[in-house]
């Protein structure tokens, strides 16, 4: 749940634009299924022309890839009369060129390629994805606005603006969302004058990120008191700099250990793949030898199963959870390699990962296996269903559920694809492309009463969690049981008083669905997801960045699909899915006309 206005400066003005930028950084950024929804695609330009440059990376560009490029364009960030950046300078010229080209015909994807490579140099100074100077434009036009002195009202529009740059740059540089807004996510960091000296080392470390200027000088003698010094007289523009100061840290080099069970045929191979290597459990334990006892017997759980052996893989990163990521996809195709031209036997386990840095060990760890409680029965037993209707309901869950639990990313996409494409097939869609202009209408028949439900409960949730800064009049006791009352938004209205939730509550009582809009953006996200499909059908490849974005989104969509499929079977007694399937997208194509 959303922390609301944990930042303060003694500048009311500035007071209140702090706040904005940090409770709309945290929405942006959450997890919560209403604000996932509102928030999609989070992206910003150099993020959408990545998405387009991985795409022009084979000159054979499929119909599917051209929907997606051509989608991605439409985004407003790319709207030459009204967006803040497009429509300035060299990026105006540029951005009109590469809109041109997509309006031709026939697509000249090496000219397409050229310009999207020229966009990012405009836009990012290099056409390195890795570099930071857009991020650098978006901070300082956040520091511009802060400092500028006018009222928050009047800058409203472009403080929000170029917060959600700043989150979507994150994601985009590979920063999770736990990283981002944790105990020691970004803002949390910025506020902080922490400094913690490690006893070993005698290194001192700085919960703010400090800049380049000031690290130049770790080591000199006085080097805490430069550091204590800055944090105490820090100004408003050198503690918004800490943002960038964050995703400049150093590329360190981390050892991951990542563990193979059931391996058999290994025995005396002596090869390494790139430069990661197989070792042993006692090379592992040697590897340890510096760490504290604590962290040694970590290290003897981890090398405890049987039939096991290890990859050593370097990785360069600065975030954990991108990088152990990376080191899972490095050992599948490690495993691969190995395993060709002698097959061996062997599988990655993905429940427990660790990394060893300077004598310090660290570790991921993940439940093996989906667990559900006995006491929760599976609703499908719940229903009376002949045993035709309970076999085609059963095998769509199976995909259903592997879309959410399955380890790979790949494998998430395919059955998550094929969940859609079973539900095409009982309504009558047999080509892919049928079935992803009609399966959008199931889901607007839900429109209404999931916004209303879900923004109700994020309203109540924010002012329950947020009692003292939203003002809140009503007691604790109180709160929830307002959730069965009809005037439920108008109470928490009249008794709480804080920027955020008024502009929530504003929305609620002013919901006007468009239903036509609604659609169109369904229908994008299922082609995105068609084209990951198609990715790693026929290239063996997949966009990350734009997989990874879209699955969170899909999983959602999925979920409120099939539970508006059940409901019609229950309701109407249904016999047949593929009667409930045309009568769903009968009643949303209703909606629409």
């Amino acid at each position: 749940m959303i922390e609301l206005g944990r930042i303060t400066h003694k500048n009311k003005i500035i007071d209140l634009k702090s706040k904005v930028i940090y409770d709309y950084f945290h929405y942006f950024l959450s997890e919560n299924e209403y604000l996932s929804l509102q928030n999609q695609p989070l992206d910003n330009h150099i993020s959408i022309l990545q998405k387009i440059d991985f795409r022009l990376s084979n000159t054979s560009l499929e119909l599917s890839s051209q929907i997606v490029i051509k989608q991605l364009m439409d985004n407003d960030l790319f709207n030459l009369k009204t967006d803040i950046v497009s429509r300035k300078g060299k990026a105006r010229t540029i951005i009109n060129k590469i809109k041109g080209n997509l309006s031709s015909k026939n697509i000249d994807v090496l000219t397409l390629k050229v310009n999207v490579e020229e966009a990012v140099i405009v836009l990012n100074g290099s056409y390195d994805f890795d570099n930071t100077e857009y991020l650098e434009l978006c901070v300082d036009n956040i520091i511009f606005y802060l400092s500028c002195g006018c009222e928050y009202s009047k800058h409203k529009e472009e403080i929000i603006y170029f917060t959600k740059l700043v989150a979507s740059e994150f994601l985009r540089l590979g920063f999770s969302i736990k990283e981002l807004t944790g105990v020691n996510g970004v803002f949390n960091r910025l506020l902080s004058k922490e400094i913690i000296i490690d006893e070993k080392t005698k290194n001192l470390h700085s919960r703010f990120p400090l800049s380049l200027e000031i690290e130049r000088q770790r080591g000199e003698k006085h080097f805490k008191k430069i550091v204590e010094d800055f944090l105490k007289n820090r100004t408003l523009k050198e503690q918004f700099k800490g943002i960038e100061n964050y995703v400049k840290k150093d590329l360190l080099e981390y050892i991951f250990i990542v563990r193979v069970k059931n391996a058999l045929g290994f025995e005396g191979l002596n090869i390494s793949y790139k430069n990661i290597e197989i070792v042993s459990s006692a090379h592992i334990i040697a590897m340890g030898e510096e760490l504290g006892e604590e962290q040694k017997e970590r290290l003897r759980n981890f090398i405890k199963p049987k039939s096991c052996i290890y990859f050593k893989i370097p990785i360069k990163h600065k975030s954990f959870d991108s990088a152990v990521h990376l080191a899972f996809k490095e050992a599948d195709n490690t495993l691969s390699y190995l395993s060709y031209p002698k097959p061996l036997r062997g599988e990655i386990d993905k429940s427990d990962i660790i990394r060893i840095y300077n004598n310090n060990l660290g570790w991921k760890w993940k439940r093996e296996s989906l667990v559900v409680s006995n006491d929760l029965k599976y609703d499908l037993d719940n229903l009376e269903l002949n045993s035709i209707l309970n076999n085609e309901l059963t095998h769509l869950d199976n995909l259903y559920f592997r879309a959410f639990t399955s380890r790979l990313i790949e494998d998430k996409v395919i059955n998550a694809w094929r969940y859609l494409e079973i539900l095409g097939r009982y309504g009558g869609f047999y080509k892919d492309r049928e079935g992803i202009k009609n399966l959008p209408f199931i889901l607007l028949l839900s429109e209404r009463n999931y916004s209303k439900l879900h923004l109700e409960n994020l309203i109540i949730n924010l002012i329950n969690n947020n009692r003292d800064i939203v003002k809140c009049n009503i007691p604790d006791s109180k709160i929830y049981a307002l959730t069965d009352q009809t005037n439920c938004i108008e109470t928490l209205k009249n008794n709480t008083n804080y920027y955020f939730t008024n502009e929530l509550i504003s929305d609620f009582e002013n919901m006007d669905i468009n239903f036509k809009r609604r659609y169109t953006s369904y229908k994008g996200i299922l082609e995105l997801l068609y084209e990951q499909r198609n990715f790693i059908i026929h290239q063996a490849s997949i966009c990350s960045l734009s997989a990874n974005q879209s699955l969170n989104v899909i999983q959602i969509l999925l979920t409120r699909m099939r539970k508006t499929i059940i409901s019609d079977v229950k309701e109407n007694s249904r016999n047949e899915l593929e009667n409930s399937i045309k009568h769903l997208i009968r009643e949303g194509k209703n909606l629409v006309d």
